[in-house]
């Protein structure tokens, strides 16, 4: 009987199980279940208590008993924190919610923050239309800007050879910028900005990486020229764009948390944007940065002078050689690192960097939320 392929999409699915005989849960479902939180109906229509679903080396599912063997007619609910391809023999309805429930994340690193992080600094290289969509649909914020400047593109495309033999030679920076800036209010009309930054998603993105000459930042030591340029790219614009400047002056005024992150160079951005903003008098405590692969940005002195002012968590796939190149060059990293392990080829890209943290995640019994929490709840 030929396959009958169907793909679940993330969120909540309810399915009713149409089998012949009892089924262990990998024979049904490949590892992108890994992650995802499962309950059954029992016979009294009361659903089971809910367990996420951890993955072994034997490739196999580790779940309790009442979940390891699935029989004919259970009715199912997953909540699915990536996307599931099924290529049952059989046919099967599957039901569809999303679970779009605002979230309070606690102060200091949370593996759901870290998630929810890392999935927007991924959806930050997408299109403007396609970012605004998924943020109009999948999340809870009130405000939504998008700046996206792409020159290099464009002389890339005309002078390869010549852009190249100015860069290396340091009379010009070519430097792209793209981020969004996400706006949440509570009741009290009291704000949180969330700054994510794009990365370094193509091959020419990667020359700003390769500017490895010092800068000196506030005094504190030197940081790579091409990172210090970037940012002040993004201060500059902040200043130029009447409705971003809005935003900066809410962050300067004090009273507005801000979170910075970033995959790879967007990462780098985070991390000396919210050291900038210390050095304008921000209080530590209404910072936060979370990177994702980032690689080293300044030199020891600089390192040492903000290891314990500035809230940084870096999440470092193990074998990512990127977040690595400290071993290999002058500059060094400093805040948190968290580790994480290198599943199955997933050592740079930002898709990499959320399957990681979802297999980290996996690896407690507790139940994580969904895969498209909010940070901030209004207050009732």
């Amino acid at each position: 009987m030929k396959p009958i392929i169907k793909t679940l999409k993330v969120g909540v699915h309810t399915l009713a199980l149409p089998l012949a005989e009892p089924m262990r849960l990998e024979e049904l479902f490949d590892k992108a279940l890994t992650g995802a939180t499962i309950e059954k109906l029992d016979n009294e229509g009361n659903w089971l208590p809910k367990e996420t679903i951890r993955y072994t080396s034997r490739e196999k599912f580790l779940v309790s008993s009442r979940y390891a063997l699935l029989y004919p007619l259970d009715t199912i609910r997953l909540t699915l924190k990536r996307n599931l391809v099924i290529d049952w023999a059989i046919d099967f309805e599957s039901h569809r919610g999303l679970m779009e429930v605002e979230k309070t994340f606690p102060d200091g690193f949370n593996w759901d923050k870290a998630l929810f992080l890392a999935q927007l600094s991924l959806l930050v290289y997408e299109k403007e239309s396609e970012i605004e969509e998924k943020i109009t649909k999948y999340y809870h914020f009130d405000g939504f800007y998008f700046y996206s400047k792409q020159t290099h593109k464009r002389l890339f495309k005309k002078a390869l050879s010549k852009i190249l033999m100015i860069l290396f030679r340091g009379q010009q920076s070519v430097v792209d910028l793209q981020f969004m800036t996400l706006l949440k209010k509570n009741l009290y009309q009291q704000k949180s900005i969330t700054i994510i930054f794009r990365g370094s998603n193509e091959l020419e993105d990667w020359i700003t990486n390769l500017r490895a000459q010092d800068e000196n930042f506030y005094n504190r030591g030197y940081v790579h020229q091409g990172f210090y340029h970037a940012s002040n790219l993004f201060l500059k614009t902040a200043y130029q764009e009447e409705r971003l400047n809005q935003y900066i002056r809410d962050i300067l005024s004090n009273n507005t948390k801000v979170i910075l992150a970033g995959h790879s160079l967007g990462g780098t951005m985070a991390t000396l944007i919210g050291c900038h903003l210390l050095e304008q008098g921000i209080n530590r405590e209404n910072i936060e940065v979370y990177t994702f692969g980032t690689p080293p940005i300044g030199d020891q002195n600089f390192c040492n002078y903000y290891q314990d002012k500035l809230k940084l968590y870096r999440l470092v796939n193990e074998n990512d050689v990127v977040a690595h190149l400290d071993k290999l060059i002058r500059f060094k990293h400093f805040g948190e690192e968290i580790l994480l392990p290198s599943n199955q080829g997933e050592v740079h890209s930002a898709e990499g960097y959320i399957d990681n943290i979802i297999d980290k995640m996996g690896e407690s019994l507790t139940t994580y939320s969904f895969y498209y929490p909010h940070p901030f709840k209004s207050e009732a």
